[in-house]
């Protein structure tokens, strides 16, 4: 049998975590339309998101809905273009990003996201596994969906040491139920309030489980001062329940603990919260501060940094010159002089990345809702 997972450096590597940069974002919408996009309006929105998918057709629930998009990191011109048009919204994703500078320390932090994160309500779903990333439900399609990993680089910095958790409203019910009906009320979201709330950490008090199990299942009295003994019976119990979940190639978590006592005792009350107030902080508590991407000169190519030199002159210079050019030709013009295109711009001012991030068709992540 493995050792149990050391819960307190768990608590302590997100209580103390302070990320080089904080990005809450709007990640994704997905809604019909009664009227279709023109051609025009097609290329506009796709200037404005990450990526764009369009489907033409009606669809299967109303005839009257003629369209079908999908929204990557929209920006909020985008956002209020799509929410003057008449549309059903069934579908949206927040999210955000922990970038962290030095890798053991994203390595610690990324192993207690996962041993740590909880959903509410979680009921009978199960956490599933793909790769490194970790879905609280089997069912990828739930009407609320939970996710994280920490493989990938930040989208909006190239920063590579990344941990993004994201929450996924899947549903038209359960977007009426968080009480969103349409665009308009999506733009007005604070969504980190939103995040707030939905995200929640959380070890577990093994005396507690111990003295639960104690009572609940074997069906015996509380015994008065005996700590050591509920501590002992509740370490045999995720003991077990750590050789049964490696048997089936899965990890302990507080989550699976949750999981796996449902309906026996109230889990809830053997559970230590941890407060992540700092990791999700509210635009008010961070007046004058661009918490959403730090200033840095400089550009990300591939996942490393690089000084800023003639190439990140170039693309600023190539940016200015011809404002309409297209990104594979500004690729073929950089491979040309033998410099490489990055994919992530970081400049000294606001504007300066804005006109870049819209150049490059990256969200704008220095503006959230």
């Amino acid at each position: 049998m493995g050792i149990l997972p050391d819960w307190d450096a768990a608590r302590n590597a997100i209580a103390e975590l302070r990320p080089s940069t904080i990005t809450v974002y709007l990640d994704g919408v997905w809604i019909w339309l009664l009227q279709p996009l023109t051609d025009q309006q097609r290329r506009r929105l796709e200037r404005q998101c990450h990526h764009l998918r369009v489907e033409d057709g009606p669809a299967w629930f109303n005839h009257e809905l003629r369209q079908y998009l999908q929204v990557t990191r929209p920006n909020q011109e985008a956002m209020r273009f799509l929410s003057r048009r008449p549309h059903h919204l069934s579908h949206y994703q927040v999210a955000v990003d922990w970038s962290i500078t030095d890798p053991e320390e994203h390595a610690k932090v990324d192993k207690a996201v996962q041993l740590c994160l909880i959903k509410r309500w979680h009921r009978n779903a199960q956490v599933y596994q793909i790769e490194a990333t970790s879905y609280f439900s089997e069912n990828l399609r739930a009407a609320n969906l939970l996710l994280t990993y920490g493989d990938k680089f930040n989208r909006h910095t190239g920063e590579c040491h990344t941990v993004h958790i994201e929450w996924r409203t899947q549903s038209r019910a359960a977007v009426k139920r968080s009480g969103i009906e349409n665009l308009d009320d999506l733009i007005k979201l604070d969504l980190r309030e939103f995040l707030r709330d939905k995200l929640k950490f959380a070890v577990p008090n093994i005396e507690k489980l111990g003295q639960r199990n104690h009572r609940y299942i074997k069906g015996k009295g509380n015994r008065r001062g005996a700590h050591s003994y509920y501590r002992k019976i509740g370490e045999q119990l995720l003991t077990r329940l750590q050789a049964r979940l490696e048997a089936e190639g899965k990890q302990l978590s507080t989550q699976r603990i949750i999981d796996a006592h449902r309906g026996q005792f109230r889990v809830s009350e053997c559970l230590e919260q941890i407060e992540i107030g700092h990791l999700i902080p509210l635009l008010e508590e961070n007046a004058g501060q661009s918490t959403e991407v730090e200033a840095r000169k400089g550009i990300w190519i591939d996942g490393h940094h690089k000084d800023s030199g003639d190439s990140l002159e170039l693309i600023w210079q190539m940016t200015w010159e011809n404002p309409k050019i297209k990104l594979d030709e500004l690729r073929t013009r950089t491979r040309q002089q033998n410099y490489q295109i990055p994919d992530f711009v970081l400049i000294e001012t606001k504007n300066q990345f804005l006109d870049v991030c819209q150049f490059l068709r990256l969200n704008d992540c220095l503006i959230t809702r």
